[in-house]
């Protein structure tokens, strides 16, 4: 009894460096594309606390808050890897089998779907071993991934044609195909992403190089309506209260903002070009879209409609993510080797962070929307 209450305040305990206690909702983790490790800050004092070492360079990463974790993927190692904050269990790694392309975690965080897009198949891991618990075959080019929000099921994309599979969390058995509305042929007719609102109702499937969004029923487990942007929609942002989806436009330089009421464009907004990532803060009132090809961000404000300014960025920007309660967005800058911190009430490059690894390329948190980086 006296050995389970200790692994249960180890594992409740603060995250530590040295002799500094974080709160895990407060730390920001940055991974590299050089070193098999990730970067700690504290975004209380934007300062570097430290390093957690990785079993391997990640392609793909999330941290868990429930289970005080980070999992991750390896496209060169054909690996799985998961690391302990709290170092109650060992750094832990699978050999695949495969090449793996993109990982998903279930809303419980009791399952982690991996797909390998070349290998036809998805697999099912139970976290706590990890274990693989399902090994679903035959699912032709995989891509991207959501659960529904009871984690039950989950929704698997064709990177090769216009279609979803659904699959049975508990058989691992596909159980349905939702075939979306035809608008090309070709390899140019796949879905290049897959997301869903964090409430977990709707999937958002957009097309390669076409303006369609594909809106999906993900409790009925069917298309639900279809919506025609300018385009190209490449991938769609829901935001964190579930009542918008963004899709950035390459032919205007445009935002559209769905509503995820009336499943319908509501408005769209000039923003700026080739936009390549959108963080919403302040309770879902403003957003900041991202351009690689200019080094910008436009700040909109959703609130009142309209684009209120943009900035130079130190760097080309990759992923960010909001934290501080949405008062600020942390962006990477693989370019310059370092995280600018944008701050979100006044819509400017507050500072920029160093030390953090070279070509740092993903920023995440606990708190994200499950973008899986």
């Amino acid at each position: 009894m006296n050995h389970l209450l200790l692994l249960l305040q180890l594992a409740l305990a603060p995250l530590s460096f040295g002799d500094t206690p974080v709160d895990l909702d407060d730390v920001v983790f940055v991974a590299n594309r050089t070193e098999p490790r990730v970067a700690v800050i504290d975004s209380s004092s934007d300062s570097v606390l430290g390093d957690v070492d990785l079993p391997f360079i990640p392609t793909q990463i999330v941290a868990l808050g429930q289970r005080r974790s980070l999992v991750a993927i390896s496209s060169s190692e054909n690996a799985l890897g998961s690391v302990d904050l709290y170092g109650v269990r060992p750094t832990r790694e699978i050999y695949l089998g495969f090449e793996p392309d993109y990982l998903q975690i279930s809303p419980d965080e009791d399952l982690v779907a991996v797909s390998g897009t070349a290998a036809n198949l998805v697999s099912i891991f139970q976290i706590g071993g990890p274990r693989e618990v399902h090994r679903v075959q035959g699912i032709q080019a995989p891509g991207a991934m959501v659960f529904d929000k009871t984690g039950t099921r989950l929704f698997v994309s064709h990177r090769d044609r216009a279609a979803i599979t659904v699959v049975d969390v508990a058989t691992g058995e596909r159980v349905q195909e939702i075939v979306l509305e035809a608008v090309g042929t070709g390899s140019g007719d796949g879905i290049s992403h897959l997301s869903r609102t964090p409430g977990g109702e709707l999937g958002f499937a957009t097309r390669r190089e076409s303006p369609i969004l594909h809106i999906v029923d993900l409790a009925k487990a069917a298309a639900a309506a279809t919506v025609t942007l300018p385009g190209p929609a490449k991938r769609s942002f829901p935001t964190a209260d579930s009542q918008y989806v963004l899709v950035p436009n390459s032919v205007d330089d445009s935002v559209s903002v769905i509503s995820s009421w009336t499943l319908k464009e509501s408005n769209r907004l000039p923003a700026i070009a080739d936009a390549t990532g959108i963080n919403t803060a302040l309770v879902e009132t403003v957003a900041v879209v991202l351009s690689q090809r200019e080094n910008r961000a436009a700040i909109l404000d959703l609130r009142d409609e309209r684009r209120v300014g943009d900035f130079a960025l130190p760097g080309t920007p990759e992923t960010g993510v909001t934290v501080s309660g949405g008062l600020k967005v942390y962006v990477a800058f693989g370019d310059s080797d370092q995280i600018g911190v944008i701050d979100m009430a006044n819509g400017r490059l507050s500072k920029t962070i160093s030390g953090v690894g070279r070509e740092p390329w993903a920023v995440f948190n606990v708190s994200g929307l499950s973008y899986c980086h």
